[in-house]
This record gives structure tokens, sequence and C-alpha cells, in this order.
């Protein structure tokens, strides 16, 4: 009787055991996916570049010319507007550069319809669950539009589009009806990701002027931190793009533990040596070539205000301490536990 008291209560303290690593577990679980993710995705960037499609300017202007829309349209920027592309089965290898020039042709117009529009069905992150465009459909290997990394928070995270519940859990998404992460004049890139247990925990360790890049399937894009802010969860006028500026926002939950606001970082365009500047004129940008176009950080001038916030670093770190404490108490436990039995037997 008391051997199987022994065994019941040795099961409870292993199933309080798991339940407590559990959450380690699932995170080195979507790290690892993650991973895999950006990695697949670096393979087709790579099958893009031996495809040499260079100056990628041209096939901005080339959008630029077809993407005339009345200004009170809506309708356009929908799902559907991706109705023309291509099946899968239809892209073979002999016409693949042209569906990558095709690719990024449409995404230049979708980013400048939706600034015609105003952006007027853009909502909060976590309630708008469209998709807007299939890349496997133009004979891509997966629906990864990119990869975002971030050394302050040592992350590097593949990007999807649409912040819907599936796309969130396996990385960071980009709102549907903000702009696609090529880069360009009248962008505003809204890249969502979860907070606790998430992939953007650590968002705080951002501070002004440090660097984030956006790798997509043509390029390497460079924005530095220009403002922080938190934001009410609808307040979507606050993520819009800002006439002239090439920029990403970051967003997740705020509080740590709460959804009851949004944590938003403003980022803006900047090129880090005079090459990067140069490439940076041919990105999405159909405006003359000259620097005074080019966007460049502005130390928050221009970007809208938030509300004052206090820091959730505290019960971040309260809460590692916690789940790293009970699995090592649990672990000593059952320990003394299975030693016990032993002895006795």
């Amino acid at each position: 009787m008391k051997r199987l008291f022994n065994l019941i209560a040795l099961l409870i303290i292993a199933a309080g055991f798991f339940i407590l690593i559990d959450p380690f577990i699932r995170q080195g679980q979507r790290e690892h996916n993650a991973k895999q993710a950006v990695e697949t995705f670096k393979l087709a960037a790579q099958d893009v570049k031996n495809e040499n499609i260079t100056d990628i300017s041209s096939y901005a202007e080339e959008a630029d010319g077809e993407s005339s829309v009345p200004e009170n349209s809506e309708s356009s920027v929908d799902g559907n507007s991706w109705s023309s592309v291509p099946a899968k089965e239809q892209v073979s290898e002999g016409n693949k550069r042209d569906h990558y020039i095709e690719l990024y042709k449409k995404l230049c117009k979708y980013n400048k319809i939706i600034f015609k529009s105003n952006q007027s069905e853009l909502r909060d992150a976590f309630s708008y669950m469209t998709s807007s465009i299939r890349f496997t459909d133009f004979g891509l290997p997966c629906d990864t539009v990119g990869y975002i990394t971030i050394e302050k928070m040592n992350v590097e995270l593949p990007m999807y589009i649409g912040s819907s519940s599936a796309n969130m859990a396996i990385g960071a998404t980009i709102m549907d009806h903000t702009s696609m992460p090529i880069g360009g004049q009248n962008t505003n890139c809204v890249i969502a990701a979860h907070r606790m247990g998430g992939f953007f925990g650590d968002i705080e360790l951002l501070q002004i002027g440090d660097l984030i890049r956006i790798t997509n399937l043509w390029e390497t894009l460079t924005y530095r931190v220009a403002k922080i802010t938190v934001i009410d969860p609808y307040d979507t006028d606050k993520i819009k793009i800002i006439p002239g500026k090439d920029m990403i926002t970051l967003l997740t939950c705020h509080p740590y533990w709460s959804n009851r606001t949004r944590y938003i970082v403003y980022c803006e365009r900047t090129f880090e040596n005079a090459e990067q500047h140069d490439v940076g004129k041919s990105t999405a940008d159909s405006s003359a070539d000259t620097a005074e176009n080019i966007p460049q950080v502005s130390e928050g001038s221009a970007l809208p205000d938030g509300e004052e916030f206090a820091g959730s670093q505290s019960v971040i770190e309260l809460e590692r301490v916690i789940r790293i404490s009970g699995a090592v108490f649990a672990v000593i436990l059952m320990i003394f536990c299975i030693a016990g039995l032993f002895r006795k037997q």
C-alpha cells in the first residue's frame, strides 16, 4: 500500500514537473520552427538572386503606372486583388524570373493602392484574419514574405502576411492593409507578434537608435528605432502610413500579462553607408532620384503620440525566475522521491 502511495506521489510530482517545463519546450519548438522557416526562405531568396534580377526600381515604376485607382476605391485592396496571379503548377523553371518580377510589381502596386485608399479597412492586428497573397502561387516553396532580424532581442523571425492566429503562432505577421516589406516612400509595414510566451517577449529591450533589418526576396532593408510608445488597440490612425516616410512599425500587447493596450516601436529607414544609400534609392519608390527623397531618421518628429506607460521588464524577469525555480524545485523533489523508493526496496 505504501509503495502504491509513493508511486502515485512520484507520478504527481513528475506531472507537475512537465507542466512547469512545458512552456520552455513549446518556446524551444517555436524557435526551432521559426529558424527552419527562415532557412527555407533564404534558399528561396538565393534562387531569386540567381535569376539576376537587377534594377528593381524600374519594376516599381512599372507598377506605379499600373496602379492608378480612384481615390475612394476600397475594393481593390482586398484579397481578390491577387486573383490574377498564376497557379503554382503553372510556374516552370523557364519562366521563374518573370514570376519573381511580377510578384515584386504586385507588392509595389499593393503598397501604392493602400496608400491612395488611406488604409480605410485597417483594424487591430489581432482581429484581422485574412491573407492577401500566396507566395506559393509564384513558385516559391513557402508563404514567408521575408524575415526580420533584431539583434538587440537576439531574434530572427519569418514574416507572414495576415495576423491570423495560425500565423501568429509561427512567426511575426504583417497586418493586412499595411505596406508590404519592400521599402519605398509612403510605406509603413506594421509587424505584429505575440508578447507573453511569444516572439516579441523582449521587445522592451529595444531603445531609440537600435537597428532592425528586414530581408525580402530581393534585398535587405535597414531601419532605426525612432520612437516607442503605447496606443489603444483600435487607434489605427497611429499605425497608418505617414506621407513621405519609409517605415516599419513593431506592434505587440502591453503590459506583458495583458492585451489592454499595444506597445508600438516606430522605425524609419536608414542607410549604414554610402553604398547602401545608393542602393536604397532604387527600392520601391518611383519619386525623383535625389537624396531629399530618401527618408531618414528624424528622431521621432512627425510620429504619432501615444499614452504614458510603465515598463513590464520586472514582471518578465519575475516570470522567468518563477518558472526556472519551479522547474528546479520539481527536479530536486522528484530525485528525493526516487531515491526514497529505491532505499525502501
